[in-house]
């Protein structure tokens, strides 16, 4: 009896869970098999290839930076606090063996939203790499659900299970799982996003602006690009929205501005005052230039990607904004000497996200050697890339002869591709930009799999007998005539 009632509680959860995809059970119930065969595979894959890994570069940032602002050192640079080691310690272990030689020097290499996501595991005692990279698959599985949710209330149930599907299965949205990169984190937050800027579309009300005011710091806040999707809530409630009055319009912007600023503000702020250079979301925009853009970044069988031997280092203890600034200027004075060639590698930044430059290289080398991915999942990603992009063009063609509200989506991609084309080709900056992939290559999909299925069914129906009646109906005025 007991087991019974248990069963009964699990399944009225799951009701209630579901309950925003509408009253459809069997469309409830597809997309719970889809995530949950997601979730299976996201846990195989950390535990096969992820688990207790040694950290290096930025992965190494982010999960010693969270243990510190959980332990109190606030945005520290771990760097210099653990004295540059290469990874493999285990949180317990460096707690207790902290002494006076761990400097603490203020530091914002990247933003702060993934770090604080690592700082709240460490809370609630996730410390270790394994046990983060197994909450991060939870993360993955929730992106599955927010995909199916956006395509349903947009574009139907059966484009949201087939964009269900690509969030599941798609490399480009678990690849990222595998290392602890913000890249994975960056996917949710941009759904969350979304889903507060379809929400503004549909609904201009004060709390859904003041939802997507914080949904909009959030992802700024998680990755610096990301400030440019501002552009999106600005569009609706300015341009999109035209038959209100000026003064609601600007009732509008400052409620969303407000709230904005309420998350983003204080970060910048922050910034601006412990730096000697002016900093805004992060201090990492100089190394990033400068080892794209100089001699084996423009000329030799690296081209088009970072090479970070370019980079001037931060001396222990220096104010890291310095060497930003200095690496900075450097970078752009490379760029102004060999303009023709810059222009070239820009477009090359692009050719190797879409593995049209040396796709070879960039799975095997820079994806499987440098970012450190099983080569399975580095050559899923470059062979399925090229169905998968063919599918959002045509998507992205079929949703504007339907004048079906896609600029949020849109918004999202070319964000992608602009950080890429003034960085450098690494399938990372454009991980953002899977989540809307993801749902228009699943409108695409829907329309040519089903527009073909009714083309072959009016083909055979056209072709089938006709039967003649064998009496005349009374509706129609049959004039018979007779010999």
């Amino acid at each position: 009896m007991k087991i019974k009632t248990v069963f009964k509680k699990l399944n009225e959860f799951k009701n209630r869970i579901f309950s925003y995809y509408g009253h459809n059970r069997k469309f409830a119930n597809a997309i719970l098999v889809i995530a949950f065969l997601s979730f299976v595979f996201r846990i195989w894959y950390v535990a096969s290839y992820g688990w207790h890994q040694p950290l290096n570069g930025d992965p190494f940032y982010y999960h010693w930076q969270g243990w510190m602002l959980a332990h109190g050192y606030g945005f520290s640079d771990p760097y210099i606090f653990f004295h540059n080691p290469l990874g493999g310690i285990e949180p317990a272990a460096a707690f207790f063996n902290l002494n006076k030689n761990h400097p603490i020097v203020p530091s914002a290499h990247h933003p702060p939203g993934y770090v604080v996501f690592i700082a709240a595991m460490n809370v609630v005692r996730l410390q270790t790499v394994g046990e983060q990279m197994l909450a991060q698959a939870f993360i993955g599985t929730a992106d599955v659900f927010l995909v199916a949710y956006l395509a349903k209330s947009n574009f139907g149930k059966r484009v949201a299970v087939i964009a269900a599907l690509f969030a599941a299965f798609y490399p480009g949205m678990w690849l990222y799982d595998q290392q602890l990169y913000s890249e994975q984190f960056s996917q949710f937050v941009v759904l969350i996003y979304l889903v507060s800027v379809y929400k503004l579309y549909k609904n201009p009300k004060t709390g859904t602006i003041i939802f997507c005011g914080l949904a909009t710091a959030c992802a700024a806040l998680t990755r610096s690009e990301l400030g440019l999707l501002l552009i999106s809530p600005a569009y609706i409630i300015c341009i999109k929205q035209r038959k209100i009055s000026f003064k609601l319009i600007v009732k509008r912007v400052l409620i969303f501005a407000v709230f904005f600023l309420l998350l983003y503000a204080p970060w910048v702020t922050r910034n601006m005052l412990v730096f000697q250079y002016p900093e805004t979301v992060a201090s990492d925009l100089g190394a990033t230039i400068q080892s794209a853009n100089c001699p084996p970044a423009y000329f030799s069988q690296d081209a088009a990607y970072e090479n970070w031997t370019c980079v001037i280092g931060t001396p222990k203890g220096a104010d890291e904004s310095t060497t930003d600034h200095l690496n900075l200027t450097k970078g752009i004075k490379f760029i102004e000497n060999n303009k023709s060639r810059a222009v070239q590698i820009w477009f090359l930044h692009l050719g190797r996200v879409f593995y049209v430059f040396h796709p070879y290289q960039q799975a095997h080398s820079i994806q499987n050697f440098i970012d450190g991915w099983p080569l399975f999942a580095s050559d899923l990603d470059w062979l399925l890339s090229y169905p998968m992009n063919l599918l959002a063009i045509v998507g992205i063609v079929l949703l504007k002869r339907k004048k079906l509200f896609q600029f949020p989506l849109i918004n999202v991609i070319c964000t992608s591709l602009f950080a890429t084309f003034i960085t450098f080709g690494d399938v990372r900056f454009v991980a953002v930009a899977q989540v809307a992939i993801c749902i228009i290559s699943a409108f695409a999909a829907d329309a040519i799999i089903f527009g073909l299925w009714n083309k072959i069914k009016r083909m055979f129906k056209s072709k089938s007998p006709q039967v003649e009646s064998l009496s005349t109906p009374k509706s129609l005025n049959a004039v018979v005539v007779t010999d």
